[in-house]
């Protein structure tokens, strides 16, 4: 067994700051009395991450609108979840997200995907329900693989050579099952302000905006998770914390081990004392439209990881989202850094919009570019280009479907290669 060198367990002068500006983020939020009352319920929660936040993942499964009408059963298992979350707090849900993708220019022969994400999602309300500082417990399960005999999403991906704009779906071989979360959340200030600890999907509040999951309109990384960000393994432990400190304006911090790996437990976190931290600020025109209209900043730093051999790195990161009559939302997203800490690109840029012609079905388009990092993909490296377009029907109540359609341009990794075209069918069923 690897002893607790004590000498790790101090915090870098990085950290430290990162520490003391949180504690400063924590008094202030705290201090701060809600600019406008609100009416609390048994539904009242703080939400303080994107869409891949367990809690609102569950929300986001919930359709009122669809082509075809639910069967009687289906009402039932919805009235029955219903009744035990009003009753007792409690949600649950499972998905799978299942995908294929091929594409007609790649490094080896095999050109084609086919798997999936697979979850069980929980989110209990123990502490303070109907009022402003609900507490609760998140769990998720979570297992993501390829059919056998068939390339998992990343993996074509990679084969088809782009190293920053990977417009793989984002499954991987070797994501064995695992509980990547395992966290409680607070709420306080009238549910204005909470924090997370346990373990975390990092993707969940690091710089979230409505289209950072797997489940919405973008299969490319560019769109779904913007490739100067930092990454860390899914199931990090961690810690959050975010909240407003006047009806427009918002603060958060955020810290991780910078060594795990998905769909494994990492034991030796304090012994390797390497982190992923970020600050936030962010505006929105009002507290009800946040999800919607804001803008938000974010400056990462990530400590060197010694044995595997990276650097350390820190950039920023800018995104902004904003609606129009509630059928059009439009998003654009940039980042920039030093190339190191393995990041996929130096610098890269997004924009794009999805418009709801009817609840039930959506048209999304988008454009993306990036330079990726010298450091992290060696020399040679080329501008990429990603341009997606997708259309998503709600089919029924818990079935929806998409057909996706990529076009790639100067693939770093495969340069005798200029382009490529990506096709790609994705189902998602949810009970």
């Amino acid at each position: 067994m690897n002893k607790i060198n004590p000498e790790n367990l101090s915090l870098s002068i990085n950290q430290s700051w990162v520490l003391n500006l949180l504690i400063i983020i924590l008094l202030l939020i705290s201090a701060n009395k809600p600019i406008v009352a609100q009416s609390l319920g048994k539904d009242s929660t703080a939400i303080i991450g994107g869409p891949e936040n367990t809690t609102q993942g569950l929300k986001n499964d919930q359709h009122d609108y669809c082509i075809f009408e639910g069967s009687a059963q289906i009402r039932k298992l919805d009235d029955w979840k219903a009744k035990l979350h009003n009753n007792h707090g409690l949600s649950f849900g499972l998905s799978a997200i299942i995908m294929s993708q091929y594409a007609n220019s790649v490094l080896n022969s095999t050109n084609s995907s086919f798997g999936g994400v697979y979850r069980l999602m929980a989110s209990w309300m123990l502490v303070g329900r109907g009022t402003g500082h609900t507490g609760r417990l998140e769990l998720r399960a979570e297992n993501r693989s390829a059919m056998p005999g068939f390339l998992s999403g990343m993996q074509l991906g990679n084969e088809v050579g782009m190293a920053a704009l990977n417009p793989g779906f984002g499954y991987t071989h070797n994501f064995s099952l695992d509980i990547p979360v395992v966290s409680w959340v607070q709420g306080f200030n009238n549910n204005r302000a909470g924090f997370a600890i346990g373990r975390l999907g990092f993707d969940a509040y690091l710089d979230p905006v409505a289209f950072q999951t797997f489940s919405r309109a973008f299969v490319n990384r560019s769109f779904v998770f913007t490739p100067a960000t930092p990454t860390t393994g899914i199931g990090a432990l961690g810690a959050v914390i975010k909240g407003f400190i006047t009806e427009q304006i918002w603060l958060g911090g955020q810290i991780y081990d910078a060594n795990a790996t998905s769909g494994t437990f990492n034991t030796e976190i304090f012994k390797e004392n390497e982190w992923l931290s970020a600050l936030e600020v962010g505006f929105t025109p009002s507290f009800k439209r946040r999800k919607t209209d804001k803008i938000q900043f974010s400056y990462w730093f990530k400590d060197a990881r010694e044995e595997a051999g990276i650097s350390k790195g820190n950039g920023w990161l800018v995104s902004a989202t904003y609606g129009f009559a509630d059928r059009i939302l439009s998003f654009v997203r940039f980042g920039g850094n030093n190339g190191g800490a393995g990041i996929a690109a130096k610098t890269s840029g997004s924009g794009g919009l999805e418009f709801k012609p009817k609840p039930f079905h959506a048209i999304s388009i988008a454009g993306g570019w990036a330079r990726p990092s010298e450091e992290t993909s060696g020399p040679g490296i080329r501008d990429e280009y990603a341009f997606e377009t997708s259309y998503v029907a709600q089919l029924l109540p818990k079935i929806s479907l998409m057909a996706d359609f990529q076009f790639t341009l100067n693939p770093t990794n495969n340069p005798a290669e200029n382009s490529s075209v990506i096709v790609g069918l994705r189902t998602i069923i949810n009970l």
